[in-house]
């Protein structure tokens, strides 16, 4: 006989609130915190194709203190760790020494947006089983008349799909791509503070959507189909 548990939603509400207050907690840093070890500007160039991803300057010196490149190095690896699954792929960023303290966020709003994206419907109705899907998922800052605007932006791609997806198949990408950028505004919206006082220009993910474990798909056709 199987025992089933007797679970009452208030008391599964508790605990599911009490987690995410846990999660609420842990706070993330903006760049500037690399202040705290010495007071430099400092440009990050993140460029994950490249075989120093990351490169640190400081503008009208020759040379970087090593406490400061250490710093920015962790923060880099703190941000990456965050966005599990995620891979950063790109991020461009100045932090300026200012007297206020560094902005601080809950890493709750990019881990669970990245979460989200991550465990979308990856085997929409007409996706063979070896399709494999990724979101680019990024966010650009301009000054506009003396204030930021962010611009998110999604860009899906499938590939895997064979020589002839079906006619649905890019109407079914375009609500999907819709969907999920309405998810990564929202976090971008979120991050906005921190974005800024960052000092980020530009950052990019590329996201794993439906992932898990699938057969090796390196017998089928390549073709890709990408949806702005």
């Amino acid at each position: 006989m199987i025992d089933i548990p007797n679970i009452s939603g208030d008391s599964l509400n508790a605990l599911i609130e009490a987690e995410v207050a846990k999660l609420l907690e842990v706070k993330m840093p903006s760049l500037r915190f690399v202040h705290e070890v010495t007071k430099e500007t400092l440009k990050l160039d993140f460029d994950a194709g490249r075989s120093k991803p990351l490169t640190v300057k400081s503008p009208g010196s020759k040379r970087v203190s090593a406490e400061s490149k250490k710093a920015a190095h962790g923060w880099t690896e703190m941000l990456k760790s965050v966005a599990q699954p995620a891979q950063l792929t790109r991020l461009r960023a100045k932090a300026i020494p200012v007297d206020t303290p560094a902005e601080k966020i809950s890493a709750a709003y990019l881990a669970t947006t990245v979460a989200a994206l991550t465990n979308w419907p990856g085997q929409l109705p007409w996706l063979p089983e070896f399709a494999e899907m990724k979101a680019k998922a990024s966010v650009r800052l301009d000054l506009v008349n003396g204030r930021w605007k962010i611009f998110p932006c999604v860009d899906l791609e499938v590939t895997g799909l064979g020589d002839e997806p079906p006619p649905t198949a890019s109407d079914i990408l375009t609500v999907a791509t819709a969907s999920m950028g309405y998810y990564w505004e929202i976090c971008c919206d979120r991050l906005a503070l921190w974005l800024i006082d960052s000092g980020i220009s530009d950052m990019e993910f590329i996201i794993p959507v439906g992932s898990g474990t699938k057969p090796d798909a390196s017998h089928l056709s390549p073709t890709t189909m990408s949806i702005h």
